[in-house]
This record gives structure tokens, sequence and C-alpha cells, in this order.
């Protein structure tokens, strides 16, 4: 993966190592826990301890930062950039243009060290610009929407601002968006495709939510979905109430306790009304996922036994396929019959199909 390691002394790596386990240095990594982090990042052995590495420390030490092992661990870039040609700049922006006091900036740093290596000039400046611009928006409120998601700050004007405004206005009938922009911030960074339209789906289509009610709570799209919303749902309307009585923001802000007595009912019915509402939609994606992968057995559950449209086969062969185990054999595909189990089914199929 990285063969410039092959060029480095036994002694400049060993100088890295030290640098990086040393409490003097601010990191302070454990010696356990340095493999994990040098087989993700094996060119960190790279960078110069005196030119770069205790620099960038010093820079984040001046700032605030005090958990220079997170920033190592999440973004490593920024100890291979310049203190004067790169970060000094970024700081200088955050603190001058966007008017973050030195406090935020360093919770900033923590929380999104990506910050520090994005371009001024060519990013953060010209999203920042076009976000103060739209109509209607607030920039105090701006600022402090930037303070909490300092991703939208690397997001592009043509590629994702642009796109994401005609959405929301074309297609959602969302009328102010500089509001739902500042409701709901990281909505500048989604994907289209793979993450708002699906998340419209859900709520619409999956949840019969209207579009009228969920769209006066468009934090709702950064909710956990699936996770979260659904199941609440679900127990809302098994006893009998709709979202639009219990209100979508309620159901979103409220605990179990009490969305629980909101609806006349005790935190351990939600908790158990729950906990099978997962087991049944995990078992339905598992269902799909064997469908996929092993179409034959779909075909046999939306019409009839497959096997009575195949030729016949005989021996051992066939003795194990009625005997509901997996038949593997030479560079034929896997067949399979239904499953004695939801273990065993979820043993089989393929992790990633079912998440």
């Amino acid at each position: 993966r990285f063969p410039g390691l092959l060029l480095l002394s036994a002694d400049r790596i060993h100088r890295v190592f030290e640098f990086l386990c040393a409490e003097e240095s601010g990191f302070g990594v454990e010696r356990a826990s340095m493999r994990s982090l040098l087989k993700r990042f094996p060119w960190l052995l790279c960078y110069d301890p005196k030119l770069q590495l205790q620099p960038v420390s010093n820079f984040l030490d001046e700032i605030g930062v005090t958990k220079k092992e997170n920033v190592l661990r999440t973004h490593p870039h920024v100890f291979g950039a310049g203190v004067l040609s790169q970060l000094r700049p970024v700081y200088r922006f955050l603190a001058n243009e966007i008017n973050v006091p030195p406090q935020g900036i360093a919770a900033m740093v923590t929380l999104y060290p990506a910050l520090l290596t994005a371009s001024v000039e060519d990013r953060m400046r010209p999203t920042f610009e076009h976000l103060r611009d739209m109509d209607g928006m607030n920039p105090m409120r701006l600022a402090a929407a930037i303070r909490s998601f300092p991703q939208i700050l690397l997001a592009s004007v043509s590629q994702n601002i642009l796109p994401i405004v005609q959405y929301l206005r074309e297609t959602l009938n969302v009328r102010n968006v500089s509001r739902f922009v500042l409701r709901v911030p990281p909505v500048v960074t989604f994907d289209i495709h793979a993450e708002l339209a699906p998340a419209v789906h859900i709520l619409e289509s999956d949840l019969s939510i209207p579009q009228w009610e969920w769209i006066r709570y468009p934090e709702v799209l950064a909710y956990p979905l699936e996770d979260k919303l659904a199941p609440r749902v679900a127990f809302i309307r098994s006893v009998g109430y709709s979202v639009v009585e219990v209100g979508l923001g309620r159901i979103l802000t409220l605990s179990d306790a009490f969305l629980a007595e909101l609806c006349g009912a005790t935190e351990a019915d939600l908790k158990t009304f729950v906990a099978k509402w997962r087991a049944t939609r995990r078992a339905e994606l598992v269902a799909r996922a064997t469908a996929r992968q092993f179409p034959e057995d779909a075909a046999e559950v939306e019409g009839g036994d497959p096997r009575a449209r195949r030729k016949p086969r005989g021996g051992k062969r066939r003795e194990e396929e009625e005997g509901l185990r997996p038949l593997t054999g030479g560079n034929s595909r896997p067949r399979r019959v239904p499953f004695a189990s939801l273990e065993e089914c979820c043993a089989s199929v393929p992790i990633m199909e079912i998440l």
C-alpha cells in the first residue's frame, strides 16, 4: 500500500514512534494502539517530528485544542500541512470573517479536523458567502450553525448547495430555503439520490407522514428514520393515534416514558413493542436479502415449488436439497432451500446484504 516506507531509516521510524507515544508531545498515544494507527495511516512515519509534527502540535496548543490524539486519528493529514501557509489562514478566516471565538474554533477543529486542511479561497469562503447571501439568511444564526456543523463549510456550491436548493424549491416546494437550512444545516452536504430522496420516500411512502407535516420539522431528515422514527410511528398507530394527532415534533423529541404516557401506555409497553417491531423488520430484511441471493427460493414462495419446473434430479444431490442443506460443488452457484431458523438465515446471508 505504501512502498515508500522501505526508504525510511530505522532511526526515522523510531523517532516518529517515540514522539507520538511521548506525553510531552501532547499526543501520548498508547503503544498498544500504535499498531492500528499506523496500519490505517502508514505514511505518518514519513512526517518529520521536528519540522512537521512538533510545529503543528504547538499550533494546536496555541488555539486551545487539547484532544490532539483525536485529530491524529480522525484526520492525520493536518500534521502534514504548513502552519503558516495553511493552518493560520484557516484560523484567521474562521475568527475574522465568520466571527467564531477562539474556544469555538478549538471545538470545531476537535469535532471536524478536516476543516484545517480545506482551502479557504477555493472552498470555504465561496461556500460561506453563498449561504450568507441567500434570501432571508440570518448571519448570526448561520455562524452558530457553522460552529455546530463545521462540515457545511466544505460543501461545494456547484455540486452540493445549488442542487440541494433546487430540489428543496422545485420538488419539495420549500418556500423559505434559508429557514430550512438553518433548521437542519447538514442538508447542504446531503447527496440527493443517496440520502435526501430516500429519506423523503421513507417519510411519505413508508411512514405515510404528510409532506406538510414533516416539512414543519426539517430536522427529521437528519434523524435515524429506520432505527428511531419508524418504530415510534408504528407504536403510535398501534394504540389508535395518528402522527398528526400526536405531533411529529413530540415524536422526535419526547423520551420513551413521556411519549408512552401521552399515548396512554407505559414505557415498558413502548419498549416491548419496539423490540418486537425491530425483530420483525430484521426478519423482513433477511428475507429480502435471501430472495436476492437465492431467487429460486423466492420463486417457491411466490409461485409454488420451482423444483416442479426443473428437470428431476436423483441421488445424493437431491437428498441433500430435500434435507434442507446448502448445495455447493465445483464452480456451480450455491443453492439453498428454506432455513430452519432465523439464526441460521442470518449466519448464511452476507451482513452487507442485510445492512
